[in-house]
């Protein structure tokens, strides 16, 4: 559990299996792009959404693929 925005950014680069819960949002800003941009590329990681993507955003694109 991590509390700051330096404390999330410091598993980035951990590597590894990890899950990360992430508040909802449209995934446009905040601490979610930094995990995406770390677990997308692999091709071992799933991104779960659990929330509502509007059309145009950055989730409503990684939902259609």
């Amino acid at each position: 559990f991590v509390r700051s925005v330096e404390e999330s950014k410091l598993l980035t680069p951990l590597g590894g299996p990890m899950i990360v819960l992430s508040a909802s949002g449209m995934m446009s800003g905040g601490r979610v792009l930094h995990h995406l941009m770390r677990v997308a590329p692999d091709r071992r990681s799933s991104i779960v959404v659990t929330g509502f993507q509007a059309a145009g955003t950055r989730g409503e694109a990684l939902l259609a693929g």
